[in-house]
């Protein structure tokens, strides 16, 4: 692939980014419609979009992470057998209902590894996914097709001579599943010659449809991050980064804008140059601890009548950042106080320890008053004092690394209208975050370039985390001219307009890593 040097990205990309978002907005900002739903997602960008079942089982199932089960060098000796055909939960695995998984190692001569292969599996009871030496070679990913005998042709040259490792994800969603036609219509086709695959395979279950159906009611906040087998653990000894990881920013305004300026993704990765951070801010302008809006069908699982599902991947989350406080503390009413912001944040870190150990919480910063127009940042900050007391005091309870933005920035102009972080402000907060989490909260010279280089990725970010016009992109006017090719009304470019942006997002972050000094700041 061709790499551009950084300034590419800088002086060409964004420019350009800039002119297809406007152009974009003129087109139809009316078409964006908003509702609070919930549901996840799967794994690489996929022209078409991946079924429900399917990202449900990308999402929390153990063998599917990484396709750990796919693999052939993984090793499937302490798996329990069973004889095939028949349906495993009236059998091994009564009353079971969810993800099974089978492997079977056979030996091929040199003779049989070069032949014309087609992998015979029968009627599978519901639905399948099929790998050959960790190389997928068919499946029926949707149900209906339990009656639907199962012929799969082998790719040239994906056969070896000695041990080869077949691999079956069965899914079944109610009643009897399994691999479960008859003994004569299991076996590899080899040319003239065949071999029998009706005997007996190791199984091992993956997620239970309990797991799936939750997965399939996860909160909107929390859909577009996979669901790992094990949350990463916490950290150790208060925050330390010691190996490539992502990391996510969650929170309202103030976080959704801190990606603008890059100062702390430039400040985090100038300490760690050795490791391959992504950063993802996750963050929604409107975002609260009480509520969370998404578009109409944002990171979906269950196809829409109007359209297609959003098929964009989760993202696995190795740390977390929040930031909320700010906007809760102007909310009134008999519901809306600090026990009740108490009690909503910490059900967000309840559903966040699925995921990650690794939260770090950021308070507020505080009111004041640059216009002139009357506000009484006293006011506002004595009670905004009693929000970060309570992030402070869940930090403590939890064990969780806390920066207090609130008390360092406090008497230090630092917004644009009493709320919103200026850029100074913004500069001086992640200054803040870096010092209090233990590393150099200076910027020098070099690392303005390598801030540059962030805000164009955070700007390819934005296009593809909150592209404009939804309504055209995943939501009901996908069917507009305007959404896919008015003659044959494929393909959809909005899609891959958008992933695109991932593309080129991922591009330039293996061009940030590559060219980051590898001395660390102090």
């Amino acid at each position: 692939m061709k790499m551009h040097p950084l300034g590419y990205f800088i002086h060409v990309r964004a420019p350009l980014a800039s002119l297809l978002a406007s152009l974009l907005i003129i087109a139809g900002v009316c078409a964006f419609h908003v509702v609070a739903e919930s549901k996840p997602s799967p794994k690489k960008p996929n022209s078409t979009p991946l079924p429900h079942w399917t990202r449900l089982i990308m999402a929390v199932d153990p063998g599917s992470q990484g396709d750990a089960w796919t693999k052939s060098s993984f090793n499937h000796a302490k798996w329990k057998t069973m004889k095939i055909p028949g349906h495993f939960d009236t059998a091994q695995l009564p009353n079971f209902d969810g993800v099974v998984w089978f492997r079977k190692t056979i030996k091929l001569s040199p003779e049989q590894a070069k032949s014309k292969a087609i992998l015979h599996l029968g009627q599978i009871d519901d639905m399948d996914v099929t790998w050959v030496n960790g190389t997928r070679v068919g499946g029926y990913e949707n149900p209906g097709h339990h009656y639907t005998v199962r012929n799969y042709p082998v790719p040239a040259g994906l056969l070896k001579t000695g041990k080869n490792t077949i691999a079956v994800r069965v899914m079944d969603h109610g009643a009897p599943g399994g691999i479960a036609g008859n003994p004569e219509q299991l076996f590899l086709e080899l040319g003239k010659e065949t071999v029998p695959l009706a005997n007996l395979w190791h199984y091992a279950p993956g997620a239970n449809l309990n797991a799936l159906n939750k997965q399939a009611e996860v909160h909107i906040f929390l859909r577009p991050l996979t669901r790992p087998a094990k949350p990463v653990p916490a950290f150790a000894k208060g925050f330390k980064i010691t190996d490539d990881q992502t990391i996510i920013l969650l929170g309202g305004a103030n976080a959704a804008e801190s990606s603008r300026y890059g100062w702390i993704e430039t400040l985090i990765s100038a300490k760690h140059p050795k490791h391959q951070l992504s950063f993802r801010n996750m963050a929604w302008p409107a975002d609260t601890v009480y509520q969370q809006q998404r578009p109409r069908n944002f990171f979906g699982t269950s196809k829409p009548s109007y359209g297609e599902t959003d098929h964009r991947p989760t993202i696995a989350a190795d740390t977390i950042f929040l930031w909320f406080g700010k906007m809760e503390s102007l909310e009134t009413g008999s519901e809306k106080n600090p026990a009740s912001f108490r009690t909503s944040y910490e059900a967000i870190l309840n559903q966040l320890d699925d995921y990650t150990g690794r939260v770090v919480l950021l308070t507020p910063a505080p009111f004041e008053d640059p216009l002139g127009i009357g506000l009484d940042p006293k006011e506002l900050n004595i009670n905004l004092a009693e929000y970060v007391a309570t992030i402070r005091e869940l930090a403590d309870d939890r064990g969780l690394p806390v920066v207090n933005l609130f008390t360092e920035l406090k008497g230090k102009p630092v917004t644009s209208d009493g709320q919103m972080l200026s850029t100074e402000g913004h500069r001086l907060a992640a200054e803040v975050i870096a010092r209090q989490l233990g590393f150099s909260s200076q910027l020098s010279t070099g690392n303005e370039t390598l801030r540059d280089a962030f805000i164009t990725k955070n700007a390819l970010w934005r296009q593809y985390w909150l592209p404009t016009n939804w309504a055209f992109l995943y939501g009901n006017r996908q069917t507009q001219p305007s959404s896919r090719s008015h003659i044959r009304g494929k393909p959809r470019w909005f899609p891959e307009d958008v992933n695109k942006s991932l593309s080129d997002l991922e591009q330039m972050e293996k061009k940030i890593w590559k060219e980051l000094p590898k001395k660390e700041t102090d």
